[in-house]
């Protein structure tokens, strides 16, 4: 237990592992392209590893070419890329095991603990956006937590939503605390709100998930 972090912010390198390739759109079009501008907009910002994810079950029924590209960048890319699902808890949907990684986000009204609870029963890697859109978590017990592996997500686009002390509790307890921009699009991605607030991070080989998935 204890500080999980060392060192100043600069110290840590950046990743994404919150990047939409499909979003919230329902149209018929090919998103692999959209892989192409992330992984491009990646090097850019010199991350350190790319995940993308997208909310399942899936808004659109062919995915083919965007499993393609995907693993195309897997093996060609010069950074670890990643795909993740994104879910909604409580869910009764179940994670296809293709997926290298797995979010949940609390439905409205559910607190904190709860969404612990779930993303254990769910075996999810990283509590997405904590305290946002309608999730209920102030002054939450988290203490149970903090061996469960589970991460909690810093959001770039929810950080208006992050209370202070469960930024510093979690970072105390040493439950890992993931980088996330939430992009739609490749030009939303980039942390400067979570920089200028002086917030650290795990880095990212330090991630439960990645250690244990080979992901170095």
């Amino acid at each position: 237990m204890g500080n999980q972090f060392k060192g100043s912010v600069k110290e840590h390198s950046m990743y994404d592992l919150h990047a939409h390739i499909i979003g919230h759109d329902w149209k018929i079009k090919d998103y692999s392209v959209n892989i192409d501008h992330y992984v491009l907009q990646a090097q850019i910002l010199k991350l350190k590893a790319l995940g993308f994810v997208d909310h399942y079950p899936y808004r659109i029924r062919n995915v083919t070419k965007i499993m393609r590209k995907i693993e195309y960048y897997k093996s060609n890319a010069d950074i670890p890329i990643l795909y993740g699902a994104e879910v909604r808890l409580p869910s009764n949907t179940r994670i296809p095991k293709y997926f290298d990684y797995s979010m949940g986000h609390a439905r409205q009204g559910y607190t904190l603990e709860e969404a612990f609870i779930m993303a254990q029963q769910k075996n999810i890697d990283i509590i997405a956006h904590p305290c946002a859109y309608g999730a209920r978590c102030s002054h939450s017990d988290i203490e149970q937590f903090a061996d469960s592996k589970i991460a909690l997500e810093l959001s770039e686009k929810a950080l208006i939503y992050l209370p202070q002390w469960l930024y510093e509790k979690a970072a105390d307890l040493g439950i890992p605390l993931t980088l996330g921009s939430d992009a739609h699009s490749p030009e939303h991605m980039g942390f400067s709100a979570i920089q200028e607030r002086g917030l650290q991070w795990t880095p990212f080989k330090e991630i439960p998930f990645v250690e244990e998935g080979g992901w170095l």
